[in-house]
């Protein structure tokens, strides 16, 4: 039992709750929960339970802020990031993003027990059944007979993209017996060499130097694409967008609605001989409806026993009607306009769905006061008593008065100090003041009623059990935030924007991801219900990014030679990376030889 653990069990508020979810007597409401204290609560029920979970929340930065105090708890938590609803029909996903959504989606295939923290939103994607991705997770040891050109099918049908050289995630390259690949979920790239048909050697692998590294003896390859669909699914697909692009094309010749009717034929021309020719497209997964029409939630991933936590049900509600409302607005616009085909209207499921989904799984709802919850049928509530800790604003003389004073009531005392050195010098100011306090790492150790412990971690804010005479307390409120200055990265062939008169339409631009663009203008979006301004960025074959504009540091003007207008790098493409991989190799060349240079000099 984990020593932050065990004064929960004191509470009889505590154990009606853990009681409730072992009887399955659930939905239960627990309130009077606030801030870092109901991660706390949660990693302690899941510690007695020892079931997975899922923690929903109401917005992205929440989730974030969530996972990171849940963390300290509990070492297998994971953010499992959303897509932007707004622009879910454009094609503007983050590939990070799309790494870290398949890294919890192979544990969650794997079977391990994991904690999940996510917004509302994250369960609005529309993803293929389990076994789809199952039966293309594919594995394979030193020693296994595979055929070449059959795996090579496979990748391309697992949406991996075919480059001469691997060096970014979802790519892979073949040359002789040699096959190498870049897994998303994986950190490095691999490279497998064939005897014939047989699995010689499975090696890690340096994108940068191409060079082979330490040997496998296994290896596995997940998908390159939430969408994954063989060439039988691709046809089927195509036959479903053609028929429906015939009837919305009847629809808007008979209200004379000519341009609607070409500009949807033209998009959809596009789509069809993409999928008919077998090639990949990056709005793909706006098709999933028509591949698979029992697509599933997230939900349908997960362990049967899991437990689910809605932090602030009510709130989650509310955020979700006005999203849903703009959300529809904007998709709705881009049907009447001929951009979408109407069945493209349901890419997503709404939270009443995800509610009614929610109900095979015991769920808790978290909120701070005690209130209806229009959404479930509440079995049972449970209130509980907790404050939070105050911010002393490194006045160590408020923060060792409040503690001395709790120890004389006999709190249990934990104090997380972030790093071991902060720890250490908390122990070292407490003791400066004749208050006992040890540093402590193991955390199975039974801790003395009256003890401060000082512990290696960090939380955003500290809390107090006042039934339960055990308070937790952050360095943040102590000492604050560490000042970390990030390194400045490297501007790759551009000046520096500082305002808005330093560009005029039409302007070649350098975003450091995706590279070579132009500036065409602001665009004012409407987000969570605000309306802010954005910068558009197009790129080759009709790609457009957009910035917020206190994010305009991102990129920069081009001021490349003068020989002609610079081409265009494609969203998604590789093209940039290249460009920047072969710059750092130039650089990693240019420091060994002054290296060498230097060392000759030296001698």
């Amino acid at each position: 039992m984990q020593v932050w653990e065990e004064p929960l069990l004191e509470l009889k508020n505590y154990n009606a709750l853990l009681q409730s979810i072992r009887k399955k007597i659930t939905p239960v409401l627990a309130t009077g929960v606030i801030d870092v204290q109901q991660t706390h609560m949660v990693c302690s029920l899941l510690e007695n339970t020892k079931k997975s979970s899922l923690f929903i929340t109401y917005s992205e930065s929440r989730a974030k802020e969530i996972c990171e105090d849940m963390q300290c708890f509990h070492q297998q938590a994971f953010f499992y990031p959303a897509k932007d609803i707004l622009f879910y029909s454009a094609d503007v996903h983050s590939k990070e993003i799309q790494r870290e959504r398949f890294r919890i989606l192979e544990r969650l295939l794997l079977g391990e027990p994991c904690v999940l923290v996510l917004s509302v939103k994250a369960l609005l994607d529309k993803l293929p059944e389990r076994k789809i991705f199952e039966k293309f997770t594919l594995r394979y040891e030193v020693g296994e007979v595979v055929s070449l050109e059959t795996l090579l099918q496979q990748l391309i049908t697992m949406g991996y993209e075919r480059s001469e050289l691997v060096e970014g995630p979802g790519q892979f390259a073949v040359r002789g017996g040699i096959l190498d690949f870049f897994s998303p979920t994986m950190e490095s790239a691999v490279r497998i060499e064939f005897w014939d048909d047989e699995i010689d050697s499975i090696r890690n692998m340096d994108v940068f130097s191409q060079r082979s590294m330490d040997k496998l003896e296994s290896v596995r390859i997940f998908p390159a694409r939430e969408l994954i669909y063989e060439k039988k699914d691709a046809e089927t697909a195509a036959s479903r967008i053609q028929k429906e692009l015939e009837s919305s094309c009847k629809k808007y010749q008979a209200k004379g609605m000519t341009e609607e009717a070409q500009r949807l034929s033209e998009i959809m021309a596009e789509v069809l001989e993409s999928l008919r020719e077998g090639k990949s497209f990056g709005s793909i997964e706006n098709y999933t409806s028509f591949f698979y029409p029992n697509a599933v939630s997230l939900l349908d991933y997960l362990p049967e026993d899991t437990l689910l936590f809605f932090d602030e049900p009510e709130r989650i509600r509310g955020h979700m009607d006005v999203l849903f409302e703009e959300y529809s607005e904007s998709i709705k616009s881009r049907i009447e306009g001929g951009y979408l085909l109407p069945s493209q209207g349901k890419m997503l499921f709404d939270y009443t769905d995800i509610v009614k989904q929610s109900q095979r799984f015991s769920c808790v709802l978290l909120s701070t006061v005690a209130q209806n919850i229009g959404d479930f049928q509440v079995q049972e509530t449970v209130q509980f008593s907790v404050r939070s800790t105050s911010s002393y604003q490194k006045k160590m003389d408020l923060f060792c008065e409040e503690v001395s004073e709790l120890k004389k009531k006999g709190y249990q005392i934990l104090i997380y100090g972030g790093s071991v050195a902060r720890c250490e010098r908390m122990v070292k100011e407490l003791e400066e003041r004749d208050i006992v306090a040890a540093y402590v790492s193991d955390l199975k150790e039974t801790m003395p009623k009256g003890s401060i412990w000082v512990l290696y971690g960090r939380l955003s804010k500290g809390f107090v059990y006042q039934d339960a005479s055990f308070a937790v307390f952050s360095d943040r409120e102590l000492l604050g935030e560490v000042s970390r200055k990030p390194a400045a990265k490297k501007k790759k062939k551009g000046t520096a924007i500082s305002s808005f008169t330093d560009l005029k339409i039409g302007d070649y631009v350098v975003h450091d991801t995706h590279g070579i663009g132009i500036f065409r203008g602001l665009e004012k979006i409407s987000v969570e219900g605000i309306h802010k301004d954005y910068m558009k960025i197009s790129y080759a074959n009709d790609g457009a990014l957009f910035i917020p504009v206190n994010q305009m540091d991102v990129i920069q003007k081009y001021i490349g030679s003068n020989a002609g207008a610079p081409k265009l790098n494609k969203l998604g493409g590789q093209e940039w990376n290249r460009a920047k991989t072969k710059a750092r190799s130039a650089v990693k060349i240019l420091a060994e030889d002054l290296v060498a240079l230097y060392a000759k000099r030296a001698a």
